[in-house]
């Protein structure tokens, strides 16, 4: 029990670091507050120290997102870019996350609809 708790507090420490980070970096308060969060969810996930996690614990919590919350695949790219952002950049590991997710849909405007705008 005592393990978890300093487990707990030493990621919790960590995160706020990554948080101080981006925030010299200049992201906005919202980017930064989802990125936490996004790292918390995927600590609470894999429970084992974020330094220790490989891209196998990636990719089945984005497995596990994917098909749990049904969570749409902008939301999974950011997820990603959160994950990615906070091995490579702010703990320097090299952690191979090669990963293609697709991209939102694009919208096209039927022949049909725009002779009605252009009307």
């Amino acid at each position: 029990m005592e393990n978890n708790q300093n487990l707990q507090k030493e990621t919790d420490a960590l995160i706020g670091k990554f948080r101080s980070e981006l925030n010299i970096e200049g992201y906005s308060e919202l980017t930064i507050k989802t990125y936490c969060d996004y790292l918390f969810a995927f600590k609470k996930f894999v429970k084992k120290d974020l330094a220790q996690v490989n891209n196998d614990d990636i990719i089945a919590y984005l497995a596990n997102i994917k098909t749990k919350k049904r969570v749409s695949s902008a939301t999974l790219n950011l997820i990603l870019s959160a994950i990615k952002h906070f091995y490579s950049k702010f703990l320097k590991q090299n952690i191979a996350i090669d990963i293609k997710l697709p991209k939102k849909a694009k919208k096209y405007l039927l022949c049909s609809h725009l002779q009605k705008f252009l009307t």
